[in-house]
């Protein structure tokens, strides 16, 4: 019997012993990097359809409805600035003639610049993710000198911030 007495007071001895507690620090972290901001859909190409010779009389503006989408953007590129599209156009040609006419997309209209160094913003955010554009009307001014199939270069522009 005296074992186990001895035992249990050993047992009881071991549970009495204070402990301390013991605290260390350290930090968690991550990095978020940027991705890409993207004109991932643009105009291809506006279709203003045919104009008989004798309405070309004065100048003559046609239309077209760009549906909604026309274009597509994807912000993920973490810039708070935002972004704008801007357009250029080149003068409207044949190939061996060409008129400086006007194209207007979304109430902004552009004059046709063979440097294509003018723009003007069609459309602007400071959300990012995916945006698409709402259906717009788009114009061709046809001046009186003109007859044959004429096109244009546009140039679209996606700059960091938002224009003013």
């Amino acid at each position: 019997m005296k074992r186990i007495g001895v035992t249990i007071l050993i047992g009881l001895f071991a549970l009495a012993v204070p402990v301390t507690a013991s605290a260390t620090t350290g930090k968690a972290g991550v990095t978020v990097e940027p991705g890409t901001r993207t004109l991932d859909r643009g105009v291809t190409s506006i279709n203003f359809g045919k104009v008989p010779w004798h309405q070309v009389t004065l100048p003559v503006t046609l239309s077209a409805t760009l549906p909604a989408g026309a274009f597509v953007i994807n912000d993920y590129s973490g810039a708070t600035a935002g972004w704008t599209l801007s357009m250029a156009v080149e003068p409207f040609t044949n190939g061996s003639q060409s008129f400086d006419g006007s194209l207007t997309i979304n109430d902004v209209t552009m004059r046709a610049d063979p440097t294509q160094h003018g723009s003007a913003t069609l459309f602007r955010s400071k959300t990012s993710g995916y945006w698409r554009s709402p259906a717009v009307t788009a114009m061709i001014t046809v001046p009186v000198q003109s007859n044959d199939d004429y096109a244009a270069n546009v140039l679209y522009t996606l700059n960091n911030g938002v224009a003013q």
